[in-house]
């Protein structure tokens, strides 16, 4: 794998303090990679530039709903509580899913394959991705370009301030294979609302609903986890390093560091974001696009997950 790095436009510069500004790599889907036009090239040594400290770790740190979170943890009549940072949690239950290409998708990338049985632990997942106001709130500032929506994502978050973030408030990112069977929500469809793009703007924002920005989150129709925005808004960073394809991925929820394919200088939202294509970046399987770990953007953002105890 090649990971690029550049920088960003003038447009979008100074938006987060002191941030990197490596330009993502683009794993095939350059007609809705960026906002700004922005297109790294290749170093000759194939490396990315701009990433993670080396204290910055790839496993998460160990937070619990009962130690660090701020509010005491759901049960099975409510699986939802609210936390003293105004973040709502949902638990999501455990289960085995079918990771990567969706049965019916014959638009999937090599990086999508194989398809392969994975078993997820409980844990907590935010119920909405990390609003601008969450962010300020807990970090005294916020980076997004869209200001003045305090309920809209925070953006613009590179995945070493996204980590931070969730462990100030008892998390950590959660692992890809977490983001997938919480977006699934016992789905095996392209969407979680099945396999016609048509259901996709109910609920999520995309490049032809969204009018080219953010949006407050939870005013579309959450899955069946009662998760809110998965798809579209903003792209979610998960903790996993970077890998080419799905072969010799874990068969549980656990972050992947390692394996043949294995890259961490470079790092792979979930999601896709309110300027992605709904046909290919908004299909819950997707992942067409890596970055290095100190690049942002403003559709860049995440939620955080929390272990259970």
């Amino acid at each position: 794998m090649i990971a690029c790095s550049g920088s960003s436009s003038e447009d979008d510069a100074g938006l987060v303090p002191d941030a990197a500004t490596d330009a993502p790599a683009d794993a095939g889907a350059d007609e809705d990679a960026g906002t700004d036009g922005s297109d790294g090239s290749a170093d000759e040594d194939g490396v990315a530039d701009g990433s993670a400290d080396e204290d910055a770790g790839t496993d998460g740190s160990d937070g619990s709903a009962d130690e660090d979170g701020g509010g005491d943890a759901g049960d099975a009549d409510d699986p939802t509580w609210t936390d003293q940072y105004d973040i709502t949690w949902t638990i999501i239950p455990e289960g085995t899913f079918e990771m990567g290409c969706s049965v019916m998708d014959d638009t999937c990338l090599s990086y999508e394959k194989p398809r392969h049985t994975v078993t997820v632990s409980s844990f907590a997942l935010m119920t909405t991705e990390v609003t601008q106001a969450q962010y300020q709130l807990v970090e005294g500032e916020n980076p997004s370009g869209h200001q003045g929506c305090p309920n809209c994502p925070v953006e613009a978050v590179d995945w070493n301030y996204a980590r931070v973030f969730c462990q100030a408030v008892g998390g950590r990112l959660p692992s890809d294979a977490e983001w997938e069977h919480a977006a699934r929500a016992g789905t095996s469809t392209r969407y979680y609302c099945g396999d016609n793009v048509d259901c996709v703007d109910d609920i999520a924002w995309h490049m032809l609903n969204s009018e080219n920005q953010t949006h407050p989150v939870g005013q579309k129709t959450p899955n069946d986890f009662g998760l809110y925005d998965v798809l579209g808004n903003v792209q979610e960073w998960v903790e996993d390093c970077w890998h080419d394809n799905y072969v010799g991925a874990p068969s549980t929820g656990e972050v992947w560091v390692g394996g043949d394919t294995v890259d961490c200088g470079a790092r792979s939202p979930r999601g896709g974001a309110f300027n992605n294509s709904a046909l290919s970046s908004l299909r819950v399987s997707a992942k067409d696009q890596y970055y290095v770990p100190g690049y942002w953007q403003r559709y860049l953002g995440f939620r955080c997950a929390m272990d259970l105890e």
